[in-house]
């Protein structure tokens, strides 16, 4: 009997964003804060650079705040046929342990999912203890504009 493929977990940090000092100083919300042109770019350059990871998932998971779901249009222009899907439990301060409910549920084989720090990092943590393998080594946080591939058997 054929054992079922490695379900591979691509976590995506949004690009740079307006800062939340100069945020606040034009009373903009945290959830509005919008991509700089730089973040813009930094997400385009990703999509296109890291297209095979792209090409072979279905949906791209964000979160509802500004920053993640501009970043998902961005991977949207390389990458039209993904579709889109919001949710709340990759929030900055969500709980990890709802991603993990989440993911179990998740019928995809590739799960794309563009979220925010602390969550993302937390998160990694989390799956890495419970038996996901990263490509690549764990840093103190993702750095804006970047991914991290996870699978598990």
């Amino acid at each position: 009997m054929k054992q079922p493929a490695a379900k591979k977990i691509v976590l995506i940090r949004h690009g740079e964003a307006l800062e939340k000092r100069v945020a606040r100083r034009h009373k903009i919300a945290d959830e509005l804060r919008m991509l700089t042109p730089r973040g813009q770019k930094q997400l385009l350059k990703l999509a296109r650079k890291k297209a095979r990871i792209f090409k072979k998932a279905r949906c791209l998971f964000h979160s509802p705040l500004q920053r993640s779901i501009e970043s998902a249009l961005m991977i949207l222009q390389v990458h039209p046929h993904l579709e889109l899907q919001e949710t709340s439990i990759i929030r900055p301060l969500s709980s990890p342990n709802e991603f993990l409910k989440f993911l179990k549920k998740c019928k995809e084989e590739r799960v794309l999912i563009v979220g925010h720090e602390p969550h993302l990092t937390r998160t990694l943590k989390r799956l890495l203890k419970k038996g996901y393998f990263q490509r690549g080594s764990l840093k103190k946080e993702m750095k804006k504009g970047t991914l991290t591939t996870l699978r598990f058997k």
